[in-house]
């Protein structure tokens, strides 16, 4: 694994999109900030008006997020008419997160007994068509990046994602968090890919469940903001599942 120098990564990402306000580069080092949704609800019809106003919300304040669909989510939303869901997430960054979600077997149950070469075919046959729809139903010719259901993970799904059009600027891109592979909680190179993942310190995730966590919430990013700065910049990942929290948001 090899460290992934930070200057490149917004460019290689195409992820975003927030600076920390009142950074002024020549002056402070910059603090990034990763903001995605697991978009990964396709029963309850709910989840998409939920999903529609927190995309335009982000819209109107001018912030790009990475929306990671869930294949049979993506074909929930054209089978249910929903355009106008479509065409305010493809405003952000739409990114892939498996086939069915937590149907099984999962990523990891089903690449268990695998090496790497038949373990990326046999990722590449069970959620290609999925990556595919998501490509096909958003209008993106690539997805952003890829990051495992819960905590499904499987190496051979990184070596893997170049094949299913994971690869943003041909550069193959993983982003969730975890504590299966990290290098000193930043993005680093791993099965010739960029990968955000146990980031650690540099990770949080936005508890929407109760309105009053909100304000917490925030304070917990802008104390990470503060403390990266003191370490000459870094990246911050911010993560938010798009069932009950979003609607709460919303």
């Amino acid at each position: 694994m090899k460290p992934f120098p930070g200057r490149a990564l917004v460019s290689l990402f195409l992820l975003v999109f927030v600076s920390i306000p009142a950074i002024a580069a020549v002056e402070k080092p910059k603090v990034n900030v990763i903001l995605w949704f697991d978009t990964e609800d396709y029963l309850l019809p709910a989840d998409d008006d939920a999903t529609k106003r927190l995309a335009q919300m982000l819209t109107e304040r001018g912030i790009r997020a990475t929306f990671k669909l869930v294949g049979e989510k993506a074909r929930v939303l054209e089978r249910r008419g929903r355009r106008d869901v479509i065409a305010a997430l493809k405003k952000h960054d739409i990114g892939y997160h498996a086939n069915f979600h937590s149907v099984h077997p999962t990523p990891s149950e089903y690449l268990a007994d695998c090496g790497l070469l038949d373990g990326i075919a046999e990722f590449a046959r069970r959620e290609g068509g999925g990556a595919a729809d998501v490509r096909r139903i958003l209008g993106v010719k690539t997805l952003a990046c890829y990051g495992q259901p819960g905590s499904s993970w499987a190496s051979q799904t990184i070596a893997a994602l170049k094949v299913i059009g994971v690869a943003p600027h041909g550069v193959p891109c993983y982003v969730d968090e975890g504590t299966h592979v990290g290098l000193d909680e930043q993005p680093f190179w791993y099965g010739d890919a960029l990968v955000v993942y146990h980031m650690g310190q540099n990770y949080t995730r936005m508890d929407l469940h109760d309105p009053a966590a909100v304000e917490p919430a925030k304070q917990k990013v802008l104390a990470i903001a503060d403390r990266l700065r003191g370490r000459g910049g870094g990246l911050i990942t911010v993560a938010a599942g798009n069932r009950g929290g979003v609607q709460a948001l919303c």
